[in-house]
């Protein structure tokens, strides 16, 4: 991020003020900063939305999808004969402490301390003595969210539709159009994974913005089996206006309703126009393990599919599916 106005600066350009990285080098060279900032997102053909900040010691992580492991299926990583050992000796149970943490959900918060835990597997959110620096970071974080108006609380496909006309730079200026600190609101409340707050996400499922429907419906699905009274209200939500809110809805319902119209839906989300939606719908359905095997033949249609890592994720899909038959 700090690259291009660095090179501005060597060059003897105005750094433009919309640029969010600071020049290290020639004669404008910024002050060093106080923090670091760090995001995960999509990673090639799977999803997951962390926000970090740190400072020369400490390390502060928010998990905005806590209910999806680290080690979430990558075609690229699995290739790695040491991926697939680990997983192997996790799931014959030789993997203890730490060692487990990337092959397990993940917690709403993280805080390292960098100096006396360099490998950071010491969460320190619960420590009393570290109040005040996870209060410090949390609120950094924040601010520096709302700051750079992240877009990342929209899924994807949304954002890009939203855009239609217009850079997803002015999108995200435009409070008509990306309420951020409303979505943000749905989004702490959906991570939280609390069913006692359960009667808001139902609540949210009927909001006019398309983007708290949508963390609405991922805050049940975090819930699992807890967010069950909250079933007739999803169905409704199978016909959603917005292609990601349909597929989070059929996914929980799949798992924890009757699945044929469910899987309907995202049989229909697998022939969507917008391959980030293909993406999305893959991924839910590789979620539902052999639940899936009603709409097994457009699972084996996608293996024709024009995007890559629809590709990618369809394999693996086929593959767990085969061991299955085979157990």
């Amino acid at each position: 991020m700090d690259l291009a106005p660095s090179v501005l600066n060597l060059a003897g350009i105005a750094v433009p003020e919309c640029m969010q990285g600071h020049a290290f080098l020639g004669r404008a060279e910024t002050e060093p900063q106080d923090y670091v900032y760090l995001f995960r997102d999509r990673m090639d053909e799977r999803y997951d939305m962390m926000r970090a900040v740190r400072d020369k010691r400490y390390k502060y992580i928010r998990n905005l999808m806590p209910h999806l492991i680290y080690g979430q299926h990558l075609d690229y990583l699995w290739r790695m004969p040491s991926t697939r050992s680990w997983e192997k000796m996790y799931l014959e149970g030789k993997c203890t402490g730490p060692q487990k943490f990337f092959w397990e959900a993940k917690p709403i918060e993280e805080l390292y301390d960098t100096h006396n835990d360099p490998d950071e597997v010491h969460n320190l959110v619960d420590d009393p003595a570290h109040k005040d620096i996870l209060k410090r970071m949390r609120n950094v974080l924040e601010a520096w969210i709302l700051k750079v108006h992240d877009l990342g609380f929209l899924h994807e496909a949304e954002m890009l539709e939203r855009s239609r006309g217009m850079t997803p730079f002015d999108l995200a200026r435009d409070p008509k159009k990306y309420n951020q600190k409303r979505i943000m609101e749905a989004a702490d409340i959906a991570i939280q994974r609390n069913p006692e707050l359960l009667p808001k996400l139902i609540k949210m499922l009927d909001e006019k913005d398309t983007g708290v429907r949508y963390w609405a419906a991922v805050g049940c699905l975090a819930l699992g089996e807890k967010a069950y009274p909250a079933v007739e209200k999803l169905r409704s939500r199978l016909d959603d206006p917005v292609p990601n809110v349909r597929i989070v809805a059929a996914e929980i319902l799949c798992k924890f309703d009757n699945p044929e119209e469910s899987l309907r839906v995202l049989n229909e989300m697998l022939y969507h126009p917008d391959e980030k939606v293909r993406l999305h719908a893959i991924n839910a359905i590789d979620y539902l393990g052999e639940k899936a095997l009603p709409i097994l033949d457009s699972i084996k249609d996608k293996m024709n599919d024009e995007t890559n890592y629809v590709r990618r994720v369809t394999g693996k899909i086929l593959t767990d599916l085969m061991k299955l038959g085979n157990e």
